[in-house]
């Protein structure tokens, strides 16, 4: 159906044999409760292709729309809220972990500031050793 009212609308298919198609009462038959809701969704999502008077019958007399318009559109607003539920859960954790960098990098300066290192300088490293390998062996004779 989806295909069709594409087709419709770009001029390649007919609208008033799509509609009497899409009119008849026995396009519903023998389908499933999510079929029925995914093309009700497509139709009233097209139903701009249709004069004034076939879009009324199509969106509220149908059988499809009998049938599945008062809950096409039911779980896709209850998806939609899990979505936005799921991007604001996870835009919480972003945030905790970058207020958590924040709060390491903090303590990170805390401490070479204590110990008297700033960036990139190794002075003041505990436990260091600052001779050279050869001062090392020179040491150790």
């Amino acid at each position: 159906l989806a295909k069709a009212l594409v087709q419709a609308a770009e001029g390649r298919l007919d609208v008033k044999s799509l509609y009497s198609v899409v009119a008849h009462k026995r396009f519903v038959s023998d389908l499933t409760d999510k079929a029925g809701k995914k093309m009700y969704r497509a139709l009233a999502a097209n139903l701009h292709i249709f004069s004034s008077k076939q879009r009324k019958f199509l969106e509220k007399e149908s059988a499809l729309a009998r049938e599945y318009a008062a809950t096409a559109f039911v779980g896709i607003q209850k998806q939609k809220d899990e979505s936005d539920e799921e991007e604001g859960k996870e835009e919480q954790v972003a945030n905790s972990a970058e207020e958590m960098m924040a709060r390491i990098r903090g303590f990170v300066r805390e401490k070479q500031s204590e110990s008297g290192q700033t960036n990139g300088s190794t002075e003041g490293n505990v436990g260091a050793d600052s001779s050279t390998p050869a001062e090392a062996s020179q040491d150790k004779e």
